[in-house]
């Protein structure tokens, strides 16, 4: 996982980073409701659009 986090660019590194934002705050014995699911997605592009995401860099101080 490391070295696909150290060879991908920063938008592929945000949007993964988002997913797991938001899957970690999904209650685990609650099914994962589709819509909201691809409603997240979308937020997620989104903020990535607007150049609203973390750097490589400042994901791998996080991790």
């Amino acid at each position: 996982m490391h070295n696909y986090i150290d060879s991908s660019e920063d938008d592929i590194i945000a949007a993964v980073f988002a997913f797991f934002k938001t899957y970690n705050n999904i209650p685990k014995d609650e099914p994962v409701n589709i819509a909201a699911y691809n409603k997240d997605i979308n937020e997620a592009m989104a903020e990535i659009d607007r150049g609203e995401f973390n750097t490589q860099e400042e994901v791998e101080a996080i991790i």
